[in-house]
């Protein structure tokens, strides 16, 4: 159906990159179904090696992309779906007893696929809306821009995302965890999480500076990406947060109404703000990073709220990593260094305790 919309609605370049998508829509939904399938039985090592393989595979494309000439989009969307195909293939056969033997009858199915999505039907869509969000920049770029501004837009987004990967991946493991806790265990503990995010984040934020040498070093015709990259770093900061701690106490407080409502009053402020000024790319990255930053407070309000933790909101120590970030950034690369490490040295001194705690629970895990 998709496909036969695609042919009246788009041409050319775009249409082909479109049906790609509607191609891969069902060798994802298969693969989808299978890493969750893997989550919900707590084999987490297959669950992490399934969810990063293709991706490895994808990076291996592109990196024979970039320095073969003779290759171009096409190819590289080809490699990604068949790579892609290959791992879902690979998981049919780890999960074959789900496919291989006799099988309950369609109503049945279709009775809990219906309960599913009644029960579910919030959160669904609150990750849908939330996909869109980070996506409706691009939209508006695309249409207010031009494809080179689209591309540079793009590209930094997708360097944010490798932080995210990792702030997802560990919200995956946290979840089931956090269930199992009395609410005044969630509560401690998500007091406890904002202190090592805040810390996580200190680090993390150096990782700017390794992506700015290493754009300009290496991949030279996108330093235009470096006018607001620093910006997307903070929304990173904002994003990781709402995916780490907010949305997934929203689902241990089976509070996902109100998550689908913050998510969609988010969307409708950043589309109205955009409509009157997405004039630049650096616009649409600023304000993309206000709405996430106004959502990730809320929330976090909402959340303290709902657990009787109001009194312990401090979002002094977040905010001072991102003002000293932004002031020397700002300046001049290697001012923002300067500064940064100055920053970082003396927050450091006065989160000692904590830093040497996360220290301790990595080398000594087993313990």
């Amino acid at each position: 159906i998709l496909s036969i919309i695609l042919l009246y609605l788009s041409k050319g370049q775009e249409l082909i990159a479109l049906l790609f998508v509607v191609l891969n829509i069902s060798i994802q939904g298969i693969y989808g179904t299978m890493i969750y399938i893997l989550q919900v039985t707590n084999r987490i090592k297959e669950f992490s090696f399934f969810s990063i393989i293709d991706k490895i595979f994808f990076v291996i494309y592109l990196l024979i992309f970039v320095f073969d000439t003779h290759r171009n989009y096409i190819s590289l969307m080809i490699d990604d779906v068949f790579s892609r195909l290959i791992i879902t293939m690979i998981m049919i056969i780890f999960n074959k007893e789900l496919f291989i033997g006799k099988h309950a009858p369609l109503l049945m199915g279709f009775k809990e696929f219906s309960n599913n999505i009644g029960i579910g039907i919030s959160l669904m869509l609150a990750s849908f809306i939330s996909m869109l969000f980070t996506g409706c920049g691009k939209i508006f770029i695309a249409n207010c821009g031009d494809i080179e501004n689209y591309a540079y837009y793009s590209f930094g987004m997708s360097l944010i995302n490798l932080l995210l990967v990792c702030f997802t991946s560990i919200s995956t493991v946290m979840y089931p965890i956090l269930k199992k806790m009395n609410k005044n265990s969630i509560s401690k503990q998500y007091n406890m999480l904002n202190s090592y995010f805040e810390v996580i984040c200190s680090v993390g934020m150096f990782a700017y500076f390794l992506c700015y040498f290493f754009i300009n070093i290496i991949y030279a015709k996108y330093t235009p990406v470096l006018g607001y990259l620093n910006i997307l770093f903070v929304l990173a900061i904002f994003q990781g947060k709402i995916t780490l701690l907010n949305n997934t106490y929203y689902k241990v407080l089976r509070e996902e109404k109100r998550m689908l409502f913050d998510n969609v009053i988010s969307l409708i402020i950043f589309i109205i703000l955009c409509l009157f000024f997405c004039d630049s790319t650096k616009k649409v990255a600023i304000l993309t990073c206000l709405v996430m930053m106004h959502r990730s407070i809320d929330s976090e309000w909402y959340l303290r709220d709902k657990m009787n933790n109001r009194n312990e909101i401090n979002l002094l120590s977040l905010f001072s990593i991102i003002i000293f970030f932004l002031i020397g950034t700002s300046i001049n690369v290697y001012v923002g260094l300067i500064v940064y490490i100055v920053f970082f040295a003396l927050y450091v001194s006065k989160k000692k305790e904590m830093f040497y705690g996360i220290i301790k629970m990595i080398l000594f895990k087993n313990n």
